[in-house]
């Protein structure tokens, strides 16, 4: 497909700095926030640039799928002039949409640098980790879900969003209501049913590389790699990185994961070999 094929219907790209030099693109998980990735920005090698991709509301109905959401981001990032030679970061939901961003820029006549997972699973083995809706929002605002774990909240949305309101205000001292919370939670639900429509990502020929969050304990009885070998038919190396699947840009991990994604965007995975097991 033509570069000037792909189309791009909401603007979601925010640049982060610099304008010369191989790009750095990063890509939101479900929350549809880029914060996590600002806060390794003071850790980065200065000069290149660095863009990320923001979702503050939900798209259309018709781009609810990860095919037609990499469609979008490419084709933004072709219009800023960030597509060619691009290391492309994704998290969680952002790698499933980062492999595809890759596969189609390639086929648009695009060199892509690399592409980083940071703890991200391909959609089949998502589909075989049960999660409930109480573990779904826990992740999504930062709460602990012993404490959502409330007679009456575990099948209702809403009753959830009421619980996250009131742990948030308690611990935070601030005042929030379930309306507060409402627009972050139709966002992660929209990107939830993208990674449900349509086919799933195929393969890409830039380099790929899995960090795995080493304390993260709830992906179960999955492969290693969180199933990337196998969709992508050819060995995806894992390495591993300090904190949980929603703590590993917090700012006690940042510069620990800042510093291997320079290793990994400049200068691409050294091998192919599976990386070492978990700590």
């Amino acid at each position: 497909m033509p570069a000037e094929q792909l189309t791009r219907s909401r603007r979601t790209l925010v640049r982060l700095r610099g304008t010369t030099g191989r790009p750095l693109l990063f890509v939101h998980p479900s929350s549809g926030s880029a914060g996590g990735f600002r806060r390794l920005l003071p850790h980065l090698a200065p000069g290149y640039p660095v863009a990320a991709f923001e979702a503050t509301e939900p798209g259309p109905p018709d781009e609810c799928s990860v095919r037609r959401v990499a469609e979008s981001y490419l084709a933004e990032a072709a219009e800023a002039g960030l597509v060619e030679g691009a290391a492309l970061v994704g998290w969680s939901f952002g790698g499933v949409v980062a492999v595809e961003m890759a596969r189609i820029a390639e086929r648009a006549g695009h060199r892509i640098g690399s592409v980083v997972l940071l703890d991200s699973a391909t959609p089949d083995v998502l589909a075989t980790r049960p999660r409930s809706a109480v573990q779904e929002y826990a992740g999504l605002f930062g709460a602990d879900p012993e404490a959502l774990r409330i007679p009456g909240t575990e099948d209702n949305p809403e009753r959830i969003l009421e619980a996250v309101a009131g742990l948030l205000s308690r611990e935070s001292g601030i005042a929030y209501t379930s309306a507060d919370l409402r627009p972050y939670a139709e966002v992660h639900a929209w990107h939830v049913r993208a990674l449900q429509t349509g086919p799933a990502p195929a393969a890409c020929q830039a380099p790929v590389t899995l960090l795995r969050a080493a304390q993260e304990s709830a992906w179960g009885d999955v492969p290693e790699d969180l199933g990337w070998s196998a969709l992508l038919r050819r060995p995806v190396r894992t390495r591993w990185v300090p904190g949980t699947h929603h703590s590993l840009t917090e700012q006690r991990h940042a510069a620990s994961l800042a510093g291997l994604l320079e290793e990994l965007v400049q200068s691409g995975p050294r091998t192919c070999a599976d990386g070492p097991p978990a700590p």
